[in-house]
């Protein structure tokens, strides 16, 4: 499993690699899209058998058993728009009736 981290004004960080036995303890994020491409953002926290805990945005890992996932819709489409105050593209959801 690889985590990544973002800084301000959209500065990337290293990626961390975690190799060995991982139970992922919280995996949170969206689906939305920008420029007309979906664009998955996942957060994770996770346990590593010897490292302890960790997390960060999940930029790659591989499921060797199971992962429970679940998706909820929203009415509408939520896109990512540029936030110029912190450089990162950030939600735009829809206006609710």
């Amino acid at each position: 499993m690889t985590v990544g981290f973002w800084g301000h004004r959209g500065a990337r960080l290293p990626e961390l690699p975690h190799q060995g036995l991982i139970e992922i303890t919280s995996l949170d994020g969206n689906i939305a899209w920008r420029e007309g491409e979906p664009i998955v953002h996942v957060h994770v926290t996770a346990f590593h058998e010897t490292e302890g805990a960790f997390g960060g945005h999940l930029v790659s890992a591989s499921v060797s058993a199971t992962v429970e996932i679940a998706i909820t819709r929203f009415d509408g489409r939520v896109t990512r728009e540029l936030g110029p105050e912190v450089g990162l593209p950030l939600l735009a959801l829809p206006r609710r009736p």
